[in-house]
């Protein structure tokens, strides 16, 4: 490969890495204009939020029990995703 070969695709890897970094910045940007913009909300009646809540907890309660189950039988859920890891042959 040539120098000026060489230098094209260093130039190209940077301007990738740039566009990269472009994306990802746009895209925190968007989600922490998003932690306060509640516009959509309104579009939903108390009965929506009431089922949102309802199943939030319920996600909550059912991941509180899934990690009991992991202490009650005296393996941790990393021990356990390690194994399933190994079998796959990840």
């Amino acid at each position: 490969m040539n120098e000026n070969q060489e230098e094209g695709n260093t130039k190209r890897e940077v301007e990738e890495e740039e566009s990269e970094d472009d994306d990802l910045e746009e895209y925190l940007k968007e989600m922490k204009a998003l932690e306060s913009d509640f516009s959509d909300l309104e579009d939903l009646d108390l009965e929506e939020l009431q089922e949102i809540q309802d199943a939030i907890a319920k996600v909550k309660e059912d991941e509180a029990l899934y990690s009991e189950g992991f202490a009650d039988i005296g393996i941790s859920e990393s021990e356990i995703n390690e194994k399933i890891k190994k079998e796959k042959n990840w």
